[in-house]
C-alpha cells in the first residue's frame, strides 16, 4: 500500500451528526479525506474546501469503486432510520444491501480496513434482560426495532464477508450519543430549545436508563479504528466488534435535569409523562467498553456535566435566566 493510499480515508455519512465530527478529526490528524455525498446534499461549508467530495448513494453498486479506489481505509456511517423511522425495505436496502458491494470493491481496491457504524440498539432486550452489569459485544442480538434488526444484519453480514474476503472490519457500536450537532428532535437538544423559548420542557417519564457518550469521544474512536494496527488478538479473526459507552447508567430524568439546572430553568418546568413512550421501548441499554479499551486503546473521557454544557453553548449559548 503506497503512502497517499494510508493516509486516505473513505468517508460516508459525513453530512450527519457523528459523521462530521469524524470527518473534521480525520482532517485534524492530518489524512485525506474522500466523503460521499448524495446527489443534491448540501455539504457542510466548514468541509467543502477540504475533502475531496464524490456525489452517489450507497444503495448504487456502482459508487463504491469511485469511493474507496485509492483508500487505505473506509469508515462507513451513512445509515437510514437513525432519525426518523424507515421502511423495512428501505432500511434493508440502505442498511444491509450495500455491504456486499462495499466490501467487494474494497478488495478490490485494496483497501484493507473497514469500519462501520453499528448501533446499541442492536442488543434490544438484552438490555433488559442481563441485570446490572453492561452490556458485552458477545451478548445476544435482541432488536425490538426494525432500524436495530437491520443494525444486526449488517454486522453479521460484515463478519462474515470479512473473512472471506481477508479484510479487517471493525464495527463500532455507540450507545447513546450527544453533543453539538446533534438532531434537533433527539431529547438533549429538544429540552435545550424548549427551555430557551421559555417553553413547557414536555418529555417521556424519563426512567428509561441509557449509556451516554460525548460524540467528539464517538469521532475519535473511529479515527483510531481506521488506522490502528490490526490487534494481534485478533489475527485469526477478520472482524471485531466493539462497543463506544461510558458504562455508566443514567436515567434520561437526570440528563433533563441536569440539562436545565445548568440553563437555570425551574424544575418545575419539566413536565415529565407529558410525551408517551415509545411502544416496547428498552428501558436499560448500558455498555461495557473494556473491549474497546484492549482493542483499540479507547475509553470515553467526556464527562457528562461537561458535554452538556459543552452542547447547551452550541446551541445559542445560556438563555434569559427565569
Amino acid at each position: 500500500m503506497s503512502s497517499a493510499q494510508e493516509q486516505t480515508v473513505a468517508l460516508t455519512g459525513v453530512s450527519g451528526f457523528i459523521g462530521r465530527a469524524v470527518a473534521a478529526r480525520l482532517l485534524g490528524k492530518g489524512l485525506r479525506v474522500r466523503a460521499l455525498f448524495r446527489p443534491g446534499t448540501a455539504i457542510p461549508v466548514e468541509l467543502a474546501a477540504k475533502v475531496e467530495v464524490v456525489v452517489g448513494d450507497v444503495t448504487d453498486p456502482s459508487v463504491w469503486s469511485r469511493l474507496v479506489g485509492g483508500a487505505g481505509a473506509l469508515v462507513h456511517l451513512a445509515s437510514a432510520g437513525v432519525s426518523r423511522a424507515e421502511t423495512a425495505t428501505t432500511l434493508l436496502d440502505t442498511n444491509v444491501r450495500p455491504v456486499e458491494a462495499m466490501l467487494g470493491a474494497a478488495k478490490a481496491a485494496g483497501c484493507t480496513r473497514v469500519v462501520l457504524a453499528g448501533s446499541c440498539f442492536e442488543y434490544g432486550a438484552t438490555g433488559d434482560r442481563i441485570g446490572e452489569r453492561g452490556l458485552v459485544e458477545e451478548d445476544a442480538l435482541a432488536p425490538v426495532t426494525t432500524y436495530g434488526a437491520s443494525k444486526a444484519a449488517a454486522t453479521l453480514l460484515l463478519g462474515a464477508l470479512a473473512r472471506d474476503l481477508g479484510l479487517e472490519a471493525f464495527v463500532l457500536r455507540p450507545f447513546h450519543v450527544y453533543g453539538p450537532g446533534e438532531p434537533a428532535t433527539r431529547l438533549v437538544p429538544a429540552v435545550i430549545r424548549m427551555a430557551m423559548k421559555g417553553e413547557p420542557i414536555r418529555v417521556t417519564h424519563g426512567m428509561q436508563e441509557r449509556d451516554l457518550v460525548f460524540v467528539d469521544d464517538v469521532a475519535e474512536a473511529f479515527c483510531m479504528a481506521a488506522s490502528v494496527s490490526w490487534p494481534l488478538a485478533l489475527r485469526a479473526n477478520s472482524s471485531a466488534v466493539l462497543n463506544l459507552c461510558g458504562g455508566k447508567a443514567t436515567q434520561l430524568r437526570q440528563v433533563v435535569h441536569a440539562t436545565t439546572d445548568f440553563m437555570g430553568v425551574q424544575r418545575s418546568r419539566i413536565a415529565f409523562g407529558a410525551v408517551p413512550a415509545r411502544p416496547n421501548e428498552v428501558k436499560r441499554l448500558i455498555g461495557d467498553s473494556t473491549t474497546a479499551l484492549r482493542q483499540l486503546g479507547w475509553s470515553a473521557t467526556t464527562p457528562l456535566g461537561e458535554g452538556l454544557r459543552r452542547t447547551v453553548l452550541a446551541l445559542g449559548g445560556m438563555p434569559d435566566r427565569q
